[in-house]
């Protein structure tokens, strides 16, 4: 992982700046190749012209599909009723504090006394609506907040995955879930980690579905599954291989997707542990993930780095604000109360606000009689194995 040392800083700033100036400047060449003086034409070497003139290919070509692909309306989930709409709403005002602070990393570092009502009218018909036109029929409720201030065939059509065959007669195997990136290569050596020294004739081993979620890989492909396809879609890799019961491991945005079957009844009922490493998913109600991953100014190494390399990929960006719907996203204390749950934070996680998730699942107060705790450890949590997943 980068750190935030001198080096690492102008490593980052300077890799970010030679990546991206790569495909303009190839179509700039392209372009300016056929008015080259016949000494500077020849100075180039040929295996480099046909780099840049495939570059320019690809970078006009990229450029047109994701111009009308990024372009698409998104395609918001079904209406709440004004019921549903009370409670969440009334969660997220029981887990605010500092309304001031809430409101302006929401409206993007603005000053507080700078936003006005009819702009927290917008954010709330975007976030509880699900619409930016204004409803005389929303009215009344909208003026309420104001005051409370291997690769094999997969067995689904569109999902890639890794699969080790679990053999073990105690342990349960586990799903995989990764989080923005690269896809599942950082992972791999965490991964293989988790069977590494076992007796495979006397303990067998834990089987692993780890999946590629694509839109959040760098690559160029179609967007994200909305949450019900993606549960389908889960549901089928999970029957193909006999994953009857599971533990859920998701990593960052991970975390969304572990939400999405923890509440979906069906799968959630399969699941016998959830384990969450950097959770965005917990107190998503709140600005800090929005914020930190979207529209922070990058200042140290670590920050242009999940800047460039996270948010500015097109398909990251397309998930995050064309796919990306806080309130079904959201995972809350009561949705983790039938599994056994282990949550990893970081202390100087550049996303996460580690300190305020940490207080929302320690602090007083039970639901439905029972408490839910976490289990912190530091930042080098993917560097160890997982232990003592028992089957129940």
């Amino acid at each position: 992982m980068i750190g935030n040392s001198t080096a690492e800083y102008i490593f980052v700033i300077t890799s970010a700046a030679i990546l991206h100036s790569i495909g303009p400047a190839s179509f700039l060449f392209s372009i300016l190749y056929p008015f080259l003086p016949q000494s500077w034409e020849n100075s180039v070497p040929r295996k480099v012209k046909y780099w840049l003139f495939t570059e320019a290919v690809f970078f006009v070509l990229t450029y047109i599909y994701i111009r009308w692909h990024v372009q698409n309306p998104a395609e918001h989930p079904a209406p709440m009723s004004r019921q549903e709409r009370e409670k969440l709403f009334q969660r997220c005002l029981d887990t605010t504090g500092d309304h001031e602070e809430y409101y302006s990393k929401w409206f993007f570092g603005q000053n507080f006394h700078a936003i006005r009502r009819e702009n927290i009218k917008e954010f709330f018909r975007y976030a509880f609506l699900y619409t930016d036109l204004s409803d005389p029929e929303h009215n009344e409720e909208l003026d309420m907040p104001h005051a409370l201030i291997g690769a094999r065939q997969s067995a689904s059509e569109n999902l890639s995955y890794w699969y080790q065959p679990h053999t073990s007669p105690n342990e349960l195997p586990i799903l995989f879930l990764h989080g923005i990136g690269v896809g599942l290569f950082p992972y791999m050596g965490f991964l293989t980690e988790i069977n590494r020294g076992r007796d495979e004739k006397k303990d067998g081993k834990i089987g692993i579905l780890a999946v590629e979620i694509l839109p959040i890989s760098s690559r160029v492909t179609t967007a994200m599954f909305r949450k019900d396809d993606l549960c389908d879609q889960l549901r089928g890799i999970l029957h193909r291989h006999g994953f009857d019961r599971f533990v859920v491991m998701g990593h960052s945005y991970g975390t969304v997707i572990s939400t999405h079957l923890l509440k979906t009844p069906d799968l959630a009922s399969r699941i016998s542990s959830v384990i969450l490493v950097d959770p965005i998913s917990i107190l998503l109600n709140q600005p800090d993930v929005a914020y930190n991953f979207t529209a922070r100014p990058p200042k140290s190494a670590v920050e242009w780095f999940f800047w460039y390399y996270g948010s500015r990929d097109i398909g990251v960006a397309h998930t995050l604000f064309r796919t990306f719907f806080w309130s079904e996203n959201i995972l809350w204390k009561e949705d983790i109360l039938n599994h056994r749950c282990i949550v990893f934070l970081g202390e100087k996680d550049s996303i996460v606000n580690a300190p305020k998730v940490l207080a929302y699942l320690r602090e007083e107060g039970y639901v439905d009689g029972r408490k839910v705790a976490a289990a912190v450890v530091d930042g080098h949590m993917l560097e160890n194995g997982i232990d003592g997943l028992e089957s129940d």
